[in-house]
């Protein structure tokens, strides 16, 4: 190939290389640097961001609760394996006892390589549904009391603005 058609090449893909940037930065950052501006002239600039990173906040918060959980449940499920022994037509054995005895113990040893991260696994899974309705979650842990009583149950009226949603929410 002569050097011209070389130096050709690399400016065709140059300029293509230009214009994909010019409409990555079009379409997916002219928005978000509108909006910084728009907020940042009416001084609303932290309402900016904590409206854009509270989703965040609140999908690790879940995921961090939820694999505690699963990590907990699985946890204490290996302590209890094991603790009644092996099953009564292998009581008199010793060999199915040393067996079984290994087994457990490297099941208990072992198992926190797999549920470990299992849990986290799990943990992102059931906190997904929260990342997409955060704004539901806030108001429901953060919700204020609005001073009007529900006529018939007596209850104050924001449980049905704020943590009515959120059951109905977690009953689907």
């Amino acid at each position: 190939m002569t050097r011209a058609k070389r130096w050709f090449f690399i400016l065709i893909a140059l300029i293509a290389g230009l214009f994909a940037a010019y409409v990555a930065f079009v379409l997916v950052f002219l928005e978000f640097v509108v909006d910084v501006w728009w907020f940042h002239a009416l001084d609303y600039g932290v309402y900016f961001w904590m409206r854009l990173l509270y989703r965040f906040v609140v999908l690790i918060a879940a995921t961090l609760f939820f694999s505690f959980v699963f990590f907990s449940n699985f946890w204490i499920g290996a302590r209890y394996l094991g603790k009644t022994g092996p099953p009564g037509d292998m009581q008199g054995k010793k060999k199915f006892k040393k067996i079984y005895g290994d087994l457990v113990g490297m099941f208990r040893s072992g198992s926190k390589k797999v549920y470990t991260p299992l849990s986290l696994i799990l943990g992102v899974i059931v906190a997904i549904p929260f990342f997409d309705q955060w704004h539901q979650g806030l108001l429901w842990l953060l919700g204020p009391d609005s001073g009007q009583k529900d006529p018939v149950f007596g209850s104050d009226i924001s449980y049905y603005l704020f943590s009515y949603p959120v059951y109905i929410f977690l009953q689907k």
